[in-house]
């Protein structure tokens, strides 16, 4: 055997060495993929699920939310203010839920305290 011949096996392989080098990279690639799409799932559920804690752990909070949403001229100043902030908390969580979606944060809002407006 010549050393051309030596070469020759050298590059082969050293070309298998690399397509095997490739699609394990490709299979590497493709379970983190996966692995991310699952975690987004789960921040997700996570992100809804927290939203709607105040309203499902409080007996308070589920009046103020069903009668919020039955007929809100009915709730007191207070119950309306509560009412007011349980749904900033949810429009928020959608709003970074559309944030996650895009990649981009400028729907993200602070929640800030609702501002009563004057009745007539």
């Amino acid at each position: 055997m010549n050393w051309d011949a030596v070469g020759a096996v050298g590059e082969i392989i050293g070309a298998l060495g690399v397509i095997v080098t490739l699609g394990y990279l490709a299979r590497q690639v493709s379970e983190n993929s996966r692995q991310m799409k699952t975690a987004s799932v789960i921040s997700i559920n996570q992100l809804a699920n927290e939203a709607f804690d105040p309203i499902y752990n409080n007996d308070r909070n589920i009046r103020i939310w069903t009668q919020g949403q039955a007929s809100p001229p009915e709730l007191s100043a207070e119950d309306e203010a509560v009412f007011s902030l349980l749904m900033s908390r949810l429009v928020n969580v959608f709003l970074k839920l559309l944030a996650m979606s895009y990649g981009s944060t400028r729907w993200a809002v602070p929640i800030s305290s609702p501002k009563r407006p004057e009745r007539s």
